[in-house]
This record gives structure tokens, C-alpha cells and sequence, in this order.
């Protein structure tokens, strides 16, 4: 029943008055005489009419305030025969019909969502139904639905506002609500199937929390979804991207990677990748107050700390050598890099051993400043230094250093 309420044994007196009160207008509500009830009306409500010996149903009351009462059971002749029972329950079946629900159940067709109806299933064609067919689509539905039939729920909480649930032929779901009184008609897509990026879902006012199918592209169940931007690798609650190195705003490495973004809020979140080629790299960042920051390494499970042999000059980095690592340099120059270009964490440091009879010099880019007890080069043929990281754009040296 509408606000039947039954208070707890602990509940005073005093703080039982509402409940109490909504309870008699509940039981109020179904009413017995010789004219219809005018005050604390409910749709749905029942009004036996003793002088016609019949049982009427509230079916809507307009802006007005005007009720619309429809006979469901005729009593004045014998309600014990089968033809009076057999009656009754037609006028109940077309009564029901009227209200939303079909023959056999069937949704009754909805032309226009505007027609406020009351509580019931309905059904209607969808915006992208040919007009030269002769079919006009439901008027004042979600944008979308296409050139399929719609399942309607609609769900009328009074004869003002009316909330909608529709359903097309593709599996995709819209909510709806219509306040009569201002004329206000808006929709939301809560559940879609397919490429989420169709143009065709592009002016549904998608919002977060969205419902998706299990196994849609990027969600669980599903595979990755592929992008062109890692920048572009966001969405609501938790993703899963993938991307070549060829992607615009990848991580250092030139290879495929994937991936996950964890989101708070449309301006906050966390984006973090691994290497598909399984060497083990992996990368994260955040995305704070709509702005991305750099690409950060974790270095775990294969991609860790090594020996490393190199002919030539080399840039620390991201790629190998990485941090911790022991570089056995043959020949060539070892340069650090600004930490714009390459962010490496504070306290990174590689040990640099010199090879051959050419000494190593330690290199800083313009703007990084390097702190050296002597000169910045290697003293002689297996001499050993260490660089380490000690502030975004400041290293020390140590070590077998050529004298000052």
C-alpha cells in the first residue's frame, strides 16, 4: 500500500504522528458510497460506488485535478455466475490495457513520451525509422535509438513527473524524466553496446558510472581497446587500453604497450602501461587537475639492474642501461639528461667502469649540474666512478677520478 507504515514497538508516541497520519490516508484511500472520493487521492486507488453496485479503478488525474475513475467489476447482477466473472475480467484485462500493458502482455504503443501515461510498459519506434514508411518515430524519445521497435517502462511517482527506462534493439538502455509542469524532457544513456566511441552515441549526454555489456572493448571480460594517443587513454571507473610505440604521448621505448587507467574524478586519475613485448618495462604517471605529468619507470620482475657492455655514447635514461646498473663503457661519452626529458627518480645511480685506454667523460645537459670532487672523466683504463641523482636536475660524481 502507498505509505502504509507500522511503527516500531520502541517508537513514542509523539514521533508517531506522520507515519500514523500517511497510514489512515493509505487505508483511506480505497473508499465505499454513492459518489467518488474528491480528497487524498492515489492512482490506482479503488472506489466501490454502492448505488451502482459496481467497482470503479483511479486511473489519472489531470492538471486540473480532475479524476478519471474506470469501471473494472460490475457487481449488480450475480457475481457468482461464470459470465459475470468472465466479464469482470475483461473490463480488468482492457482497463490494464489502456494503462500501458498490451494485448498478451504486449507494451502498448507510445507516440510521444510527452503523453504523460500512467505507471506501465509500453513500446515505440525508435528516431531512426524511415518517415516515408509511414511510421513516425516516438516523439520527445533519446537521441540514438535507431531504426528499431523500443521496450518502455515508464513509472509515473505522480500526475507531475514521470521517470522512463527504454530499450532498443541493440541492447542499449536510456533513462528518461519528464516533469510535466515546465515541460522538461531529458535523457541519459546508462548501458550501450558496441564501439564506444560511435558517432552515433556522440549527443546522448553519456555521464560516469556508466553500465557497459560484459566483454565491451577497454572493460572487463573485454580486450584492450586500441588508441592512437595514450593521452587520449581515459574513461570512466577502470579501463583498459593498448597502443604501438608509433602513439602519440607513449612511454620511452618505441614498442606496443598496456595498459590500465583508474579514474577519481573526470580531472583525476592514475594511467600505468607495461611493455607487450614482455621485457618486463613498465611505466606509470597521473593525471592531476586535468594536466598529465611525465611518464615515471617501475622497474620490476626482468627489467632491472645489469651488466652492460656499451661502444659508443650513451644518454641515461628509461632504456638500458637502467638504474642501479653497472656500464662497462668500450668506448664513447655517458650524458645526463635534464629531468623534463627524462624523469628519472631521485637516488637513481649507475656505476660507469672505463674499458679501454680512452678515458670516460660524464656529460651534463645544459641546466643539470653536476657535483665532482675533481674533473668529470674516468682516470685511467678500469677506473670506476658513480653518478647518482640527488635532486630533479642535480647528480654527484664520485669515484676513480682524473685529477682537477
Amino acid at each position: 500500500m502507498q505509505n502504509l507504515q507500522f511503527p516500531a514497538p520502541e517508537t513514542k508516541i509523539k514521533d508517531s504522528l506522520p507515519g500514523l497520519l500517511n497510514s489512515m490516508r493509505t487505508i483511506m484511500s480505497n473508499n465505499s458510497g454513492s459518489s467518488f472520493p474528491t480528497t487524498e487521492l492515489q492512482l490506482g486507488q479503488f472506489c466501490y460506488r454502492q448505488d451502482q453496485g459496481a467497482i470503479y479503478m483511479l486511473k489519472t488525474i489531470d492538471e486540473q485535478g480532475i479524476a478519471t475513475w474506470v469501471k473494472v467489476i460490475d457487481l449488480s447482477g450475480n457475481p457468482t455466475t461464470a459470465e459475470a466473472m468472465a466479464a469482470a475480467l475483461k473490463v480488468l484485462s482492457d482497463t490494464m490495457s489502456n494503462s500501458g500493458l498490451g494485448t498478451a502482455g504486449r507494451g502498448k504503443l507510445l507516440t510521444n513520451f510527452k503523453d504523460v501515461p500512467v505507471s506501465g510498459m509500453y513500446s515505440g519506434y525508435g528516431d531512426g525509422v524511415p518517415a516515408a514508411n509511414g511510421i513516425a518515430p516516438a516523439a520527445n524519445g533519446p537521441q540514438g535509438t535507431g531504426n528499431t521497435m523500443m521496450g518502455i517502462l515508464a513509472l509515473a511517482v505522480n500526475e507531475n513527473l514521470v521517470y522512463y527506462v527504454v530499450v532498443n534493439g541493440a541492447y542499449n538502455i536510456w533513462v528518461g524524466q519528464y516533469v510535466k509542469s515546465t515541460g522538461l524532457m531529458g535523457w541519459d544513456q546508462v548501458m550501450r553496446k558496441g564501439n564506444l566511441g560511435s558517432a552515433a552515441f556522440a549527443n546522448t549526454g553519456i555521464n560516469t558510472g556508466n553500465l557497459v555489456p560484459f566483454g565491451t572493448a577497454g572493460f572487463h571480460g573485454g580486450n584492450c581497446e586500441i588508441v592512437g594517443d595514450w593521452n587520449a587513454a581515459r574513461g570512466y571507473g577502470q579501463r583498459y587500453y593498448m597502443a604501438p610505440g608509433t602513439a602519440a604521448n607513449s612511454p620511452p621505448g618505441g614498442t606496443w604497450y598496456m595498459g590500465q587507467y583508474i579514474e577519481h574524478n573526470g580531472n583525476w586519475g592514475i594511467q600505468e602501461v607495461w611493455a607487450f613485448e614482455g621485457t618486463g618495462k613498465r611505466f606509470w604517471r597521473a593525471y592531476q587537475n586535468g594536466t598529465w605529468g611525465p611518464w615515471q619507470p617501475v622497474y620490476t620482475g626482468a627489467w632491472m639492474a645489469d651488466v652492460y657492455v656499451r661502444g659508443g655514447d650513451i644518454t641515461l635514461g628509461y632504456e638500458y642501461p637502467l638504474p642501479g646498473s653497472y656500464i662497462r663503457m668500450v668506448s664513447g661519452n655517458v650524458y645526463i639528461p635534464t629531468h623534463a626529458s627524462k624523469p628519472l627518480p631521485i637516488g637513481s645511480q649507475f656505476t660507469i667502469r672505463q674499458q679501454s685506454g680512452t678515458p670516460v667523460q660524464i656529460i651534463p645537459w645544459s641546466g643539470v649540474n653536476l657535483n665532482t670532487p675533481e674533473t668529470n672523466r674516468t682516470r685511467k683504463g678500469n677506473s670506476t666512478v658513480t653518478v647518482v641523482k640527488v635532486g630533479n636536475d642535480d647528480w654527484d660524481l664520485m669515484g676513480d677520478l682524473e685529477l682537477a
